[in-house]
């Protein structure tokens, strides 16, 4: 994919309403909040900020909505630092 299509589609994801097409509760404002924050550093390339961003939004949210985007942008953070297979799922 065309990365700035990428960056264009991805740009638009933390705008959606999430939560609703899966049933679930509104997302807190401070689990939306360091969702965003994280997804600044993606699109800035700091990945390392953004791996360390979405890992403590889990710890601090693990049940907001935002859960699985942020497990998947550390994985995702993680390989775009050349991070080991078997580092990025422990």
């Amino acid at each position: 994919m065309n990365k700035r299509l990428l960056t264009l589609c991805l740009s638009l994801a933390p705008t959606a309403t999430v939560g609703q097409a899966r049933n679930e509760p509104e997302p807190s404002p401070e689990s939306t909040k360091a969702f965003r924050e994280g997804y600044n550093h993606v699109l800035s390339g700091d990945w390392a900020a953004a791996s360390s961003t979405f890992g403590q939004l889990l710890e601090q949210h693990p049940d907001s909505s935002w859960a699985d985007d942020a497990a998947f942008w550390i994985c995702y953070a993680k390989g775009e630092q050349r991070v080991s297979t078997e580092e990025v799922f422990r």
